[in-house]
């Protein structure tokens, strides 16, 4: 059973040498509000200067934990990860883990540019704990879904970077961790690429016993956690400070085993086993807009696009909500050229996840091959006035709510 225990940790980042003498521009015993970044500065005679990054923190996580870890830069999110991750000891306090984990904050960790992929899948094997005989029976599967073919046994100097992210991510993902660490949802590369990513770290999600993920994302976080904690200046906040909103019920978990024969029917395009597969994986009764959203890809990739848009349009109006549906459609109706439709969708996903999903960058190209002539800055600052106003309308609709209740 994996389980994280983690007790009054505490992590200082040293002042040394030349460093010391910015201690006398700042305030004694600075401590960061709410309008202000970084954590606390230490400055008091006879103390080591430096700066607390992670302030006598507490946390306990079993099998089934979901926890996510928000606040502002400099809150401590990324060092945590680093001292769960083992990469940072702490200061003080004590930190206990059953379980292997795998850590993708720091993919390009112990990568070699001089050795090949091959060479550089065994030694990130190595560094996981894992067996010579481990690493070379997963370097098939590694091989086939990072697509890189008789690159892996090319140096990786002449990789791209696009090339290089894929043989970390099919590496890291394919060592199947007991304890996950994630420094925001990983979402990059070409756009088949990037679907194969979403699908593997939708099933990581979901099976892994214990996965921590931090985000400056406080809704997608509560979404998706069972536990959250906000840190400010490396603290943990009450929920009092933190405006703690209560989480949701635990999340149905699928069977590990369906999982993997999904990813292995649709590695080997046995596409209508997959979609059977799919029914099990993500069954209707427990999330509508997830069954049908899982569908459509594979019909897609079927080259069933009427079928897919209609599982798309299902979804939605199971979760009218999900910026990911809306950016998953966007991206059909853009490879069809129907960009005014493209665009609508786009436009929504952008407002409803505070600019996290969608890229402006591909919203402004439809505008141009729609024939309209707004400029990037002038649709990105649209967005950021809508996103405000959606959210500004939210806030409203609750307090209403909250003062009639």
């Amino acid at each position: 059973m994996a389980s994280i225990i983690a007790k009054d940790i505490s992590l200082v980042y040293p002042m040394i040498g030349s460093d010391t003498r910015f201690k006398s521009r700042v305030r004694k015993g600075s401590v960061p509000d709410g309008k202000h970044v970084g954590g606390r500065i230490i400055t008091e005679k006879g103390k080591r200067p430096g700066v607390v990054a992670v302030d006598n923190l507490s946390i306990t996580l079993r099998d089934g934990d979901r926890l996510g870890i928000f606040g502002h830069n400099g809150a401590g999110k990324s060092t945590l990860l680093r001292m769960l991750g083992g990469i940072y000891p702490p200061t003080s306090g004590h930190i206990a883990i059953n379980g292997k984990v795998t850590g993708m904050f720091s993919l390009g960790l112990g990568i070699n540019k001089e050795a090949s992929g091959i060479d550089n899948i065994k030694l990130k094997g190595m560094l996981y704990g894992l067996r010579r005989r481990e690493v070379s029976e997963l370097i098939p599967e590694i091989a086939e879904f990072s697509e890189l073919g008789e690159y892996l046994h090319m140096p990786v100097k002449t990789y791209s970077a696009g090339m290089i992210m894929r043989l970390l991510f099919a590496t890291a993902s394919a060592f199947k961790p007991d304890i996950l660490l994630l420094d925001e949802w990983i979402s990059s590369g070409d756009v088949s690429f990037k679907e194969k990513v979403d699908q593997r770290l939708d099933a990581m999600l979901e099976t892994t016993p214990i996965v921590i993920i931090a985000s400056h994302n406080e809704n997608r976080l509560y979404g998706w956690a069972n536990k959250v904690l906000t840190l400010r200046g490396g603290r943990v906040l009450t929920e009092e400070e933190a405006g703690y909103i209560p989480p949701p019920p635990p999340k149905f978990q699928p069977n590990p085993e369906d999982v993997q024969a999904l990813h292995k029917a649709m590695n080997f395009e046995r596409f209508e086993e997959a979609l059977d597969i799919s029914g099990k994986v993500y069954p209707f009764e427990e999330n509508p807009a997830i069954h049908y959203s899982r569908r459509a890809p594979i019909l897609l990739r079927m080259n069933r696009q009427d079928e897919a848009i209609a599982c798309f349009e299902k979804a939605l109006e199971a979760d009218p909500n999900d910026p990911k549906i809306y950016d998953q459609l966007s991206r059909v109706y853009f490879v069809m050229k129907e960009f005014e439709k493209g665009i609508t969708m786009l436009e929504k996903a952008l407002i409803l996840s505070e600019g996290t999903q969608g890229q402006i960058a591909k919203l402004a190209a439809a505008y141009q091959k729609a024939g309209r002539p707004d400029t990037i800055d002038e649709i990105a600052r649209r967005i950021e006035q809508e996103t405000k106003a959606y959210h500004d309308a939210l806030k409203t609709e609750q307090n209403t709510v909250d003062s009639t209740n």
